[in-house]
């Protein structure tokens, strides 16, 4: 009796190599296989974006970079505006106080206005 229960011992060893070898042949295998497939895609898309927000990154900084240089050129081009003491010296330098009717004053006003607006538009174009 002891020889049998070894042979049962035995057989159900056996009997358990081979479960085991069909399993882990056809079934835990190809799902292995696809796990390790879905990880690497995982991977591959996780390098993607990172290289994407690299790229975006470094277009950032290129933008930020040449909106410097362009404030820097503006600056440098730009008009600076007319002193308030500069407009009025002009101004007065211009004007002759001898006797001057009203229409005239008036005349010389409507005058003035209208070359101070001319500067005026030059300056803010």
């Amino acid at each position: 009796m002891a020889s049998f229960v070894n042979l049962t011992v035995l057989v159900q060893a056996v009997n358990f190599l081979v479960a085991y070898l069909i399993l882990k042949y056809f079934l835990l295998k190809p799902a292995i296989a696809a796990i390790h497939q879905e990880d690497t895609y995982q991977n591959h898309l996780l390098g993607m974006v990172q290289s994407s927000h690299s790229r975006i990154s470094d277009k950032q900084h290129e933008i930020e970079h040449k909106w410097r240089l362009c404030q820097k050129e503006f600056a440098k081009i730009a008009p600076q505006p007319l002193s308030e003491t500069i407009v009025r010296s002009a101004i007065v330098a211009s004007v002759n106080f001898h006797d001057i009717d009203s229409q005239r004053l008036a005349n010389r006003v409507q005058e003035y206005h209208t070359v101070l607006l001319k500067e005026l538009e030059h300056v803010r174009s």
